[in-house]
């Protein structure tokens, strides 16, 4: 009797090493079939969906598109900024760099160039030179080659003209050329206002100024005394070379 009680519980023993074992194994192969769906299948599939950003500066917003279309990649332009160096419209800058390795479908953001930073030639007609220099670096431009001529719509030492003109926009940094009147002070004066004057003021106004009266001619006008000044060949406030002629019209009664 005694040797069959062994015999069972022995039998049982047996069975409940034999269950834990495959208890185990299943238990193991869960484990493995998890482990399998959930890390190693994600990186066995999605092996093929890297793809490389391609370089985008230099290029415009629809080539940039293109070749990111080619990569399976998409584009979002985020902003712009003045570059001299890239033509507004091109890319300056990208998010992920170039060949950078990336998931496809990703978007790659750009920065596009808005050009060089630009301003306004100022007009610097009739500032002296120091004026036109200290104005310029104010408006980030940069003083170029001065030329020099004669007139008498402005100062000595004056500027006459800009190149390019006052009021273009042009580039920051830009060189700026000059033209200066070299006329010297000494030899300059400034003609009087000469306009409702009577002939003979007018005479000692310009005898006074260094001025030539040259001719008079003559205009028929009632609402005025006779031989007023009507007009005048050079303008007033004009500085001109000293002994410049200059003409006058007055004004006569009808006859």
């Amino acid at each position: 009797m005694k040797e069959i009680q062994e015999k069972a519980i022995t039998h049982v023993r047996s069975h409940r090493k034999t269950y834990r074992w495959i208890g185990i194994v299943i238990l193991g192969l869960i484990m493995l079939t998890v482990l399998t769906d959930g890390v190693m299948m994600p990186i066995w599939t999605r092996h093929g969906d890297d793809t490389m950003v391609p370089n985008l500066v230099g290029l415009d917003l629809e080539e940039a598109t293109d070749s990111l279309k080619r990569s399976d990649l998409r584009i979002e332009k985020i902003g712009e900024k003045y570059d001299p160096n890239q033509p507004a419209g091109t890319v300056v800058f990208q998010i992920p760099d170039a060949d950078s390795q990336v998931k496809k479908n990703r978007i790659v953001k750009v920065t596009v160039s808005r050009g060089g930073e630009t301003t306004i030639v100022p007009d610097l007609a009739g500032k002296s030179l120091r004026e036109a220099e200290l104005q310029l670096d104010e408006w980030g431009l940069r003083l170029g080659d001065i030329t020099y001529d004669s007139t008498g719509r402005v100062g000595p030492n004056c500027v006459i003209a800009t190149f390019p003109q006052a009021g273009n926009k042009v580039p920051s940094g830009m060189i700026i050329n000059l033209v200066v009147n070299h006329l010297m002070a000494v030899d300059s004066v400034t003609v009087p206002e000469l306009i409702g004057k009577n002939l003979a003021e007018a005479k000692r106004a310009i005898e006074r100024s260094g001025l030539v009266l040259d001719k008079v001619k003559e205009r028929k006008d009632e609402s005025l005394l006779p031989e007023t000044v009507i007009a005048q060949s050079i303008a007033p406030g004009e500085i001109v070379p000293k002994g410049t002629e200059i003409d006058l019209i007055v004004s006569v009664l009808e006859d």
